[in-house]
């Protein structure tokens, strides 16, 4: 027997939820998970767009929201595309 994802999946219609009906791919801490409940795969995209988040901003740490913007609102330093908040 194929064993199933774990993570039990909440939405507008159901508020008990409802188990995730997808087939388990690998196992962390005991716990069955489909690829898109990984704990690892969530770790890796939040990184990732965590980092792209980072590249869009300020070295003052404001987001460009919209990509308009030559200088920053808040220290008006000029944007510089594809830099790193370190």
């Amino acid at each position: 027997m194929e064993k199933q994802c774990c993570e039990k999946i909440y939405d507008k219609l159901n508020w008990n939820g409802y188990q995730c009906s997808k087939k388990a791919i690998v196992e962390r801490n005991g716990k069955s998970y489909c690829k898109v409940h990984d704990p690892e795969y969530i770790k890796t995209k939040d990184r990732k767009r965590e980092e792209k988040y980072r590249k869009e901003s300020c070295k003052c740490g404001h987001h460009f929201a919209y990509g308009w913007y030559e200088y920053c609102p808040i220290c008006g330093l000029k944007r510089e595309f594809n830099q790193l908040l370190k």
